[in-house]
């Protein structure tokens, strides 16, 4: 028996390659009081020393990069590390913790409010940013921003694009990132 051609179906699949090469800013969490965090996610094939990361912020998107925090510890495959202010006083922000900002300078750079743009350094060279360095533009006061699935690589330019937005003190996602790497054929 012979029937009429069906109509063409779409299908996602995965190329089967990691092509994830670095490590990317994932969430930040500009809440209420000092309720503050940055997540970093490692989607690349192995676990990696912070040692050569640091965060940094710029102050009201003016002047030079400023209160450098070296990371350290590590963070393995498909995991996220969080840094949360010192100050945090949520429970689920200081569970979730794998880093306390310093106390000196109120717990800079993760003191960050709205318009203060966030970096993510290796080696001293910017390879991820929250915010337009150089604007003092509100991009982020009192919300949430978490990366969107699809993105899985650093970007030194803030695109509004790769980032949903949420209210003040959402904090349901951090501590776990989901990411979309599929191909549609």
């Amino acid at each position: 028996n012979k029937s009429a051609q069906s109509t063409a179906i779409n299908g996602t699949t995965t190329n089967g390659v990691n092509n994830v090469t670095e490590l990317f800013f994932s969430e930040y969490v500009e809440g209420s009081g000092n309720n503050k965090a940055i997540e970093i996610v490692n989607l690349t094939d192995n676990a990696i020393d912070l040692s050569a990361y640091s965060i940094k912020k710029q102050s009201n998107g003016a002047g030079n990069w400023i209160n450098e925090f070296p990371l350290s510890g590590t963070i393995n495959v498909n995991d996220v590390f969080v840094t949360i202010n010192y100050q945090a006083d949520n429970a689920t922000l200081i569970a979730e913790a794998d880093l306390l900002s310093p106390e000196a300078g109120y717990g800079a750079p993760i003191n960050f409010n709205g318009n203060d743009p966030v970096g993510l350094f290796k080696n001293d060279v910017l390879i991820d940013i929250v915010g337009t360095f150089g604007s003092s533009t509100v991009f982020a006061e009192d919300a949430t921003l978490r990366r969107i699935p699809s993105i899985t690589a650093p970007n030194t330019t803030y695109t509004l694009s790769e980032w949903d937005s949420f209210a003040e003190d959402t904090i349901d996602g951090l501590g776990n990132h989901n990411v979309s790497t599929s191909d549609t054929v």
